[in-house]
């Protein structure tokens, strides 16, 4: 059934199954640490969102596929690299034990809203995965530069978390 609301269902379903998806991993996250909510929730809600995509639609090389697997990626990386540092940084496990204060019926509106940002966030993927655009048009060209883009930017961002993580991990505050 997601397959197919992904792949061929009206863009608002689309966007309301990747929020179910989004819901799905935030949600219970969020119950479980209210700070997970704006971290690890949000680097696994990208990374399950990408792969529904990429199981969704046919394997392929495109800009769009491609961007779909950097979404994975992203999502995964970002996730693996807050849970780490939360486990090894004492400021930022303190900081995350600050958060855990709100009720679960606090909790959970906000992990629903924050559930469909990111639904929304993931979005451009999803559409650009049912669309289609002429081979050697400039629309074509600008969507794998941009593709290109964000690989870099996936790239830059670990670079730069690995520095910040080391230099927070020696720090005392």
């Amino acid at each position: 059934a997601l397959h197919q609301v992904l792949v061929s269902g009206t863009p608002l379903r689309a966007v309301g199954a990747m929020y179910a998806v989004a819901s799905l991993i935030v949600v219970p996250l969020t119950y479980h640490r209210t700070a997970y909510s704006f971290t690890v929730g949000y680097g696994l809600s990208v990374a399950v969102m990408s792969l529904a995509l990429l199981t969704s639609f046919p394997i392929s090389l495109s800009a769009p596929y491609i961007l779909a697997f950097i979404s994975l990626i992203y999502g995964l990386r970002l996730a693996a690299f807050i849970f780490a540092r939360e486990c090894t940084v004492e400021s930022k496990r303190k900081q995350f034990d600050n958060m855990d204060k709100m009720s679960i019926l606090q909790r959970t509106p906000m992990a629903l809203g924050v559930s469909l940002l990111y639904a929304c966030m993931v979005s451009p993927a999803l559409f650009v995965l049912r669309g289609t655009l002429d081979a050697g048009s400039i629309s074509k060209k600008v969507q794998i530069f941009f593709t290109a883009v964000s690989a870099f930017g996936v790239i830059l961002e670990s670079v730069a978390d690995q520095h910040k993580y080391q230099v927070k991990r020696k720090s005392k505050e």
